[in-house]
């Protein structure tokens, strides 16, 4: 596959991911993960332990979701920013 074919592909996906990007609704997972973070800043989070437990592994989920979701579009980006 020559460059210039290879460049194209991936212009394509990127495409792709930004429609898909809609679909997860990114902005609505950072508005979660800063809900979640205020919540766990208030003094009687930890009184009911469950709960808490509960919101810390989705805090983590969320934040899993979206450090992929932004080192796919990293990745996407380095490659097409090559110089050759």
């Amino acid at each position: 596959m020559e460059m210039t074919e290879l460049i194209s592909e991936l212009n394509n996906f990127k495409e792709r991911l930004d429609k898909v990007r809609d679909s997860f609704d990114i902005e609505s997972i950072k508005n979660k993960i800063q809900q979640l973070e205020k919540e766990m800043t208030e003094p009687n989070f930890w009184n009911n332990q469950e709960s808490a437990s509960n919101k810390s592994k989705e805090l983590a989920d969320f934040k899993n979701t979206l450090d992929k979701w932004q080192n796919l579009q990293i990745s996407i980006k380095d490659c097409l920013e090559i110089d050759l």
